[in-house]
């Protein structure tokens, strides 16, 4: 628990930044967490944060002071008579405020030797027991032990190269988050500044590190030009740099001298432990290449872009057959060709398993590899208990650095569990906060918790990422809570990002206000070939559940479920089907896909169902 608590406004986060750091430049521990999204777990975490804390900073700004949020937190604060209020742009307190002694700090300008910052300074000493820790490892210090890993540039004057220099950039991180006591930002917070020449004062403060490794590749032909610099964020000082003119074989030797310069430099000025350095699974540099090239096809999340990577992978395993990694791609990249062939389904889901089996007997204590097998283990076999084992020991190898995937919030949304999905998606927020992660306004949703789902919608719509999706669970939330003519303007909304998965949608948008109408609409679509994958008949049953067809809703969710293996199972439990839920025809659904049994098995009956007897169930809600 923190020494300090600090209250403010999501607006006023860049002034509230150097607050922040000045105060734990001091030596106390500060919790502000600019991160976190409101909602129950929030709550939680708030009151326990505030209830440990010796001292509440509420930051007053025009934008906090109209804050439910923060003028709550300061009540808690003040409360435990241990507010501490300042105040920016002389800003009109709340009333409730007024009877407390408030420092301006506009005049503060960030220097620690200011008259306001002192005079914060003497009433914090007022509250807080203990004079500020400059023994052992302060807030700041650990601070200082964190890196982000910028996309490194393309500089080979060839677009399609780009999956290189990226890749490069990815493996870097993977090694540098080995290292013991080194924090790393995770991909996607550091590839959201990709292409954007960005200030490093900015991108230390939005990912919360210190340091900034950046470069450039140059690849042509066999020949890489790899340029490195290590840069503290603070002043712009380069702690080291260098320069690789190497050939493509060289590639892996590259990657371990950049990694061990950068633990060298740091180590030299905070102390890191000695660290292994583990390259990625192959010393193939063709075998990496195609490997490489595969990953970002993969990232296109269409069905061409599956094949293609599917046939990477397969040449990259065949020129390395101890290529772990690609072996475990490969496994997950059949699993999501399902979702787009559903006629290739068996043939994919054996060849899937093989993958994966081969990728754990090349590398059975991989954290990496337990990962992916307990997507496989999930998603294709429905195996919900050993993929839950498999995670839990995918999350017990990890470095601390490493950044597990989304699977355990993912889990726990799919099997109903939906508390324990938002509180885990919370914490993945934590650890990126420029990644857009959908999957928590979608289980927002599923929870009924609309007004926290609008927020991370909001938020999401201010990240550098495609807004298409958070703008398709926005029109599907608007249909559950506000009905027809507003799901209309949000339907646009979406339509005008994405107007290829679902062309039905097109003329759904003139028949909304005809039940019969856009009933016959979806009917006629679920005839055609083209809406026969999972995906797509997930889209026709979300809206035929809306206007009221539960049976056709029903037939085409055991499409996608049952026939075509879909992957999207916390789809189940949206608001939408609610009535559909009822049925007895959704509790044999459940049954079929093998959740009835991992509940029972388990116990973990979650949110949406629970034991009645020794043989039957029921559904909530």
């Amino acid at each position: 628990m923190a020494d300090i608590f600090v209250s403010y406004a999501r607006a006023d986060k860049a002034r509230v930044a150097p607050l922040v750091a000045a105060l734990e430049a001091q030596g106390w521990s500060v919790w502000w967490d600019p991160a976190i999204v409101p909602g129950e777990e929030f709550d939680e975490l708030i009151r326990r944060e505030i209830k440990a804390a010796e001292a509440v900073i509420v930051v007053w700004t025009k934008a906090s002071a109209a804050s439910r949020w923060v003028r709550g937190e300061a009540r808690m604060g003040a409360e435990r008579g241990i507010l501490v209020p300042v105040r920016f742009e002389r800003a009109e307190l709340p009333i409730d405020a007024m009877a407390i002694h408030t420092t301006d700090l506009d005049d503060w300008k960030e220097d620690h030797k200011s008259q306001p910052f002192q005079e914060l300074l003497q009433a914090l000493t007022r509250h807080l027991k203990s004079v500020p820790r400059k023994s052992g490892t302060s807030a700041a210090e650990k601070r200082e032990t964190s890196i982000c890993v910028l996309p490194f540039v393309n500089m080979s004057g060839d677009p399609e190269q780009e999956y290189f220099s990226d890749g490069l950039s990815e493996e870097l991180m993977n090694q540098l988050a080995q290292m013991s006591g080194l924090k790393v930002a995770a991909r996607t917070s550091s590839f959201a500044f990709k292409g954007q020449n960005p200030n490093l004062k900015a991108v230390s403060e939005a990912l919360g590190v210190a340091h900034v490794l950046e470069g450039s590749v140059r690849k042509q032909g066999n020949r890489l030009r790899i340029t490195a610099q290590l840069i503290k964020a603070a002043d712009g000082f380069h702690l080291w740099s260098n320069t690789f003119n190497r050939e493509l074989d060289d590639v892996f030797q590259i990657q371990e001298d950049i990694a061990r310069a950068v633990a060298d430099a740091l180590k030299v000025k905070l102390g890191l432990e000695e660290s292994t350095l583990v390259v990625g699974g192959t010393r193939n540099s063709q075998a990496y290449d195609l490997y490489l090239r595969a990953e970002a096809m993969g990232r296109t999340a269409n069905a061409q872009g599956v094949q293609r990577a599917i046939a990477m992978l397969r040449e990259a395993v065949e020129l390395d057959p101890r290529f772990a990694i690609a072996w475990a791609r490969l496994g997950l990249a059949y699993v999501a060709s399902i979702l787009w062939s559903p006629s290739t389904a068996e043939a994919s889901r054996k060849l899937s398993d093989e993958a994966l089996e081969r990728a754990i007997a090349c590398a059975p204590d991989s954290w990496m590899i337990l990962e992916m097998r307990a997507y496989q283990l999930f998603l294709l076999k429905r195996d919900f208990a050993g993929a839950a084992d498999a995670m839990a020991k995918a999350i017990e190898l990890a470095p601390r650095g490493a950044v597990v995937r989304e699977g355990s919030p993912w889990f726990f949304a799919c099997t109903g569990r939906m508390k324990e999905a938002i509180k885990g998606y919370l914490e993945a927020v934590r650890a990126e906060p420029m990644a857009q992660n959908t999957m928590l306004q979608f289980a927002l949703d599923c929870a009924g918790r609309y007004d926290e789902a609008d927020l991370e919608y909001k938020r999401t719509l201010t990240l550098p990422s495609d807004p298409a999706l958070p703008e398709l669970f926005a029109f599907r939330r608007a249909l559950a809570r506000e009905g027809s003519q507003t799901a209309k303007l949000q339907l646009k909304r979406y339509l005008a990002l994405n107007d290829g998965y679902m062309p039905v949608y097109h003329d759904l948008l003139a028949k909304f206000d005809d039940k019969s109408a856009v009933l016959a609409l979806l009917h006629k679509a679920g005839e055609e070939p083209y809406y026969q994958g999972a995906a797509y008949r997930i889209g026709l049953a979300h809206i035929a559940a809306h206007f009221g067809d539960e049976d056709f809703a029903l037939t085409c969710l055991r499409r996608a479920f049952i026939d075509g293996q879909a992957i999207q199972i916390i789809e189940l439990w949206h608001p939408a089907y609610s009535s559909v839920r009822k049925t007895e025809g959704f509790k044999q659904l459940v049954r079929d896909i093998g959740l009835v049994e991992y509940w029972r098995k388990t116990g973990e009956w979650g949110d949406f169902a629970r034991p009645k007897g020794d043989d039957d169930f029921e559904i909530i809600r």
